[in-house]
């Protein structure tokens, strides 16, 4: 499975919000500073924000849901983004808010307190990079090996794959490679706006991961010696990347 998010700041919902009409009734009113550590709690990551607005005498509340606003604030935040091979999830989470949202792309002090950011999350329209000449790798980092009898995708190969997406989505040349935290089943990973999850799930995204490291190619040349069974191989998620036993044909 692959989904991706953009990190925001409290900034960016803030220049949002600045562009959408209110009601007549708040026009002379005064926007308060926004604080996601304010915000009521949100549970299922489709509760919308309150934006409070102030004046002599005055408080109005202005909430922005997730539903009808998150595909525009995804746009206003990657203006590059070509918004018609993304979506909204309809049933998943659309944002939240968390001090967790970072992988320390901008380490804070300790002496400062931790922000919260806020995670809008999109899926591809399409889980396929279809990428035309696709990078080589380092056979020591990206390999398939009968005699180890392993299919091994090294952390770099991983953090190009992400880059690579990103690169896609973003329109523009990712300058460093995204940062890249292993879990249990997959990878997580953060550029500078763009950030992901990668989970060994469904079979398309990673059959898409096998043509652009080579390996889809490597097993079938060597397929009479070993395969690849994806459903019941064993797999190490580790800070080396994804390492898969391969079946002997001799089994």
């Amino acid at each position: 499975m692959l989904t991706f998010w953009a990190l925001l700041e409290e900034s960016d919902v803030e220049a949002f919000v600045g562009t959408l009409f209110l009601p007549s009734y708040m026009s002379y009113l005064r926007r308060a500073p926004l604080r996601f550590s304010e915000q009521p709690p949100n549970i299922d990551g489709r509760q919308p924000l309150t934006i409070t607005y102030l004046g002599e005498g005055r408080i109005e509340e202005f909430a922005v849901y997730p539903e009808k606003h998150a595909f525009e604030l995804l746009r206003s935040v990657c203006p590059r983004l070509d918004l018609n091979s993304v979506r909204i999830s309809s049933q998943e989470s659309i944002w939240n808010w968390s001090v967790e949202n970072r992988l320390e792309i901008k380490p804070t002090s300790a002496e400062l307190p931790q922000p919260f950011l806020m995670r809008l999350y999109f899926e591809p329209n399409n889980d396929s990079l279809a990428v035309d000449f696709p990078p080589r790798f380092d056979p020591r980092s990206c390999h398939i090996s009968v005699s180890r009898r392993e299919l091994l995708i090294g952390r770099s190969v991983l953090q190009a794959y992400c880059a690579a997406w990103i690169e896609r989505l973003e329109g523009t040349e990712c300058r460093t490679l995204p940062k890249l935290q292993t879990l249990s089943g997959g990878v997580v990973f953060q550029g500078e706006r763009i950030g992901g999850e990668f989970l060994l799930e469904d079979d398309g995204p990673f059959r898409d991961l096998l043509r652009f490291t080579g390996l889809e190619r490597a097993l079938k040349d060597v397929a009479e010696l070993v395969s690849l069974d994806l459903e019941n191989a064993e797999i190490d998620v580790d800070d080396d990347g994804f390492r898969f036993r391969l079946v002997s044909a001799a089994d």
